[in-house]
């Protein structure tokens, strides 16, 4: 929202402090929760088992209810880092 405010309102805004804010925001969510991933062989197939601990000491995420939205984008790339499977890709809708 920094960025889109800084543009919306060019001259009005202070552009430091909007990106400072965002910055912050970033460092944030960064530190917000921890992934853990393994994967074991099961018969024929992995099973991947991803753990999401969160550090926030509140919602994960958090801020407005409409806002909330946060997923797991599992990527599997073979030896030549081309994708042979995935699970949880966003679809973008379109117009956005």
């Amino acid at each position: 929202m920094p960025t889109v405010i800084g543009t919306l309102y060019p001259g009005e805004t202070n552009a430091l402090a909007l990106s400072d804010a965002k910055n912050r925001a970033i460092a944030m969510l960064r530190k917000a929760a921890v992934l853990d991933l393994t994967t074991e062989w099961v018969e024929d197939h992995f099973v991947a088992h991803v753990t999401v601990t969160n550090r926030t000491g509140h919602k994960l995420p958090t801020g407005y209810p409409e806002g909330r939205r946060m997923w797991i984008n599992v990527v599997a790339r073979d030896e030549g880092d081309n994708v042979i499977w995935e699970s949880g890709a966003y679809d973008r809708p379109p117009g956005c």
